[in-house]
């Protein structure tokens, strides 16, 4: 079990919870079926539905740290140096006073203002140049693209 932070817009609720550290457990608390991740800081981020936005019931809420609101429950977990999923650093009242809840946008509308892009590259090599360029600062994500590189090119890394 590891100590995380539960955001629940259509509540309004944040609470501390201790959940299972697996995947079907977060999808559980999150009631969703894809996950995605959104990096609050170097070392904690929110587990939220990839697809949240696609569904136009789902509440709202702005985060501190990220661009544009997010949609349904959120999990604040923490990632330690090998990247697995730890619990949070943060307390609950930190979490707190990053959050807002946000009454005058819907998903949709959310979604309109922020769509989608796609990005096509003629290598892998271009890919990973536009990536390491992009998240240079990250070094959490600098350092899996470049184990990901490794296991495409056969090398163990050893």
């Amino acid at each position: 079990m590891l100590r995380a932070i539960l955001i629940d817009p259509l509540l309004r609720v944040i609470s501390e919870v201790n959940v299972d550290n697996d995947l079907q457990s977060f999808y559980d608390i999150l009631q969703i079926r894809t996950l995605a991740m959104v990096n609050i800081d170097n070392t904690n981020s929110l587990y939220i539905d990839d697809n949240g936005l696609l569904n136009n019931d789902n509440s709202l809420f702005e985060i501190a740290s990220y661009a544009q609101p997010l949609a349904g429950r959120a999990l604040v977990v923490a990632h330690n140096e090998e990247g697995e999923t730890v619990e949070t650093t943060l307390d609950i009242d930190q979490v707190r006073s990053m959050v807002g809840w946000v009454d005058d946008q819907t998903p949709e509308e959310v979604l309109e203002a922020n769509p989608p892009q796609v990005t096509s590259f003629d290598s892998f090599e271009e890919f990973m140049e536009e990536m390491m360029f992009a998240n240079s600062t990250d070094k959490r994500l600098d350092e899996h693209i470049t184990a990901t590189q490794r296991l495409l090119e056969g090398d163990d890394g050893e």
